[in-house]
């Protein structure tokens, strides 16, 4: 069974806040952070399938691959394709969130202001992974 996230962020504060976010929510399960998309595709085909993380939550703007770069190659690897990817990031371009989804986005969250809305964002990231891991 799946189990853990994989936060693909550059940004060290967004990843500090995410994290510290996801452990408010009573997160059992890991995350795992990778600085830009070149380092997560390398951490995941470190892992066996077992241990392929339940959700990756990526941001759209990072340096070496971007978030929307990562997308397209995870969605060609068949033992990724099947995980879903969160795009994570303070864009609110409608038609940069509709060519995200086309490619195959789980789905596109705005980053928040707030501490109140970080916790928004990590109990739905922990929903998805739920539901995710009774459907397994």
């Amino acid at each position: 069974m799946r189990s853990g996230i994989l936060l693909v962020e550059d940004d060290a504060e967004d990843r500090f806040i995410f994290c510290d976010a996801m452990q408010c929510v009573d997160n059992a399960d890991p995350v795992h952070c990778e600085k830009n998309g070149i380092d997560a595709l390398n951490y995941l085909s470190s892992l066996p399938h077992h241990r392929l993380p339940c959700v990756i939550v990526a941001d759209l703007n990072m340096p070496m691959m971007n978030g929307s770069e990562l997308l397209v190659k995870l969605k060609n690897i068949e033992i990724l394709r099947n995980i879903p990817v969160v795009m994570y990031t303070t864009s609110v371009n409608e038609m940069e969130k509709q060519a995200c989804l086309r490619l195959g986005a789980h789905s596109y969250l705005t980053k928040p202001l707030t501490y109140s809305q970080s916790i928004s964002v990590a109990e739905m990231v922990m929903d998805l992974c739920r539901a995710l891991q009774g459907n397994l």
